[in-house]
């Protein structure tokens, strides 16, 4: 599995025709990415997924495909992304 870490990775998907980019992993591990690819590519075109689950009614972030607890709840990285550009 790869995951889109740096910005040349996001060039080379819009070069191939790619209207968006979904960042999942690189986004909530490092939020100054967001901001940056937002600035070289759009906002428009930088989208985050938020991967959560659920237990004893706490909903935690995961990210690595949803095999790494973040230990950051859902409303926190949702703000965090949108103050970044997403």
């Amino acid at each position: 599995m790869q995951f889109i870490k740096n910005i040349e990775t996001i060039q080379k998907i819009t070069s191939a025709g790619a209207e968006r980019v979904v960042l999942n992993t690189s986004a909530i591990e490092n939020p100054s990415f967001v901001k940056e690819a937002g600035n070289n590519f759009g906002s428009s075109t930088i989208c985050v997924c938020i991967d959560y689950k659920s237990k004893w009614g706490k909903e935690k972030v995961y990210t690595r495909a949803g095999k790494k607890n973040s230990s950051k709840d859902v409303q926190t990285v949702a703000l965090e992304m949108q103050n970044a550009g997403a």
